[in-house]
Order: structure tokens, then C-alpha cells, then sequence
């Protein structure tokens, strides 16, 4: 058995409506629920102009795998916070702003993002640092959907998106 921690994650942006359905399912299949009221999700959690906040309470890996890949392919933001499991990975977070690669940090117990001295040697300025944090602690904007929007898999199984 896979070592498991508790997770939230937390969906934003413009989400392409006709994968809502989908996105549902990869959320079943990663044992997720809301966050407040610990149910199911369908349609009518997806609302315009609020987030759609979401708990694992014991995710294999500390991470949503149907979630997480669903949304990168179809460039839907998403921020996830995942516990550790002693001895095989700590606290981390994991911040996909709908486009590019999702980018991770390791977190603190109480969820403080943790910057390594050789990255904060790196990084070379205290402005660089400040914006590093900046893009840490970045959440995504609440739902917003357009009924024309193609998510990025349509426009390549069809072409148009070229």
C-alpha cells in the first residue's frame, strides 16, 4: 500500500465547460470531496465566480494523479496542499497557474513554504526571492467558464487548435 497523506486542492480559472464532466469524474476517482461539506462533486459545485475547493483525506502519494494531470492537459489552474508521510516525503505544495509546468515547494508542518538555502543562494537578489515566494503562495482566479472555449485535448483531437 502507498503511503498516504491528507490533501486539499483548489480548482480556479477559466474552466473549459464541456470538460466539466470529466474533470467530475477524475474527481471521483481520486476520492475527493468539497471541502466544507464533505460531499460528492456534480455540476452544481462548479459556480461562477467561486473557487471549487476540494479534500482527499488520505491520498496515495499526497497527491490528486486524475486531477492534477486532468487539469494540466486542459490548462485549468489548480493549487494543492498535501501533508507528509513520515519518512518518505514531507509537506508540499503544488501551484499550476493553467499554462506551462506545475511548479512545486516544500512546505513547513503548518503549511509555511520552505525555501533551501542553495535555491535562495541562487536566486541571487532579494527581489528574486520575494517574487519566488509570490509565485508559492499564487492562488487562481475564481470560476469562470465560456461556452466556446475548447479545452486544449478538443482542439488537438480536432485540429483546430492549429
Amino acid at each position: 500500500m502507498a503511503d498516504r497523506s491528507p490533501v486539499q486542492i483548489t480548482i480556479g480559472g477559466k474552466i473549459p465547460i464541456a470538460s466539466i464532466p470529466d474533470l467530475i469524474d477524475m474527481i471521483a476517482l481520486d476520492h475527493a470531496l468539497t471541502l466544507d461539506s464533505e460531499e460528492p462533486v456534480d455540476e452544481s459545485h462548479f459556480v461562477m465566480g467561486q473557487l471549487l475547493e476540494l479534500a482527499i483525506a488520505e491520498a496515495a502519494g499526497g497527491s490528486a494523479e486524475n486531477i492534477e494531470d486532468f487539469c494540466v492537459q486542459h490548462s485549468i489552474a489548480f493549487v494543492r496542499n498535501a501533508g507528509g508521510c513520515c519518512a518518505s516525503y514531507g509537506p508540499h505544495r503544488v501551484v499550476f497557474e493553467g499554462c506551462g509546468r506545475p511548479r512545486y515547494y516544500s512546505l513547513s508542518d503548518p503549511d509555511q513554504v520552505m525555501l533551501s538555502r542553495s535555491l535562495f543562494l541562487s536566486l541571487g537578489s532579494f527581489e528574486a526571492v520575494d517574487a519566488w515566494f509570490e509565485e508559492a503562495v499564487w492562488t487562481p482566479d475564481p470560476i469562470s467558464f465560456d461556452v466556446n472555449m475548447v479545452s486544449t485535448s478538443d482542439e488537438e483531437e480536432t485540429g483546430h487548435g492549429r
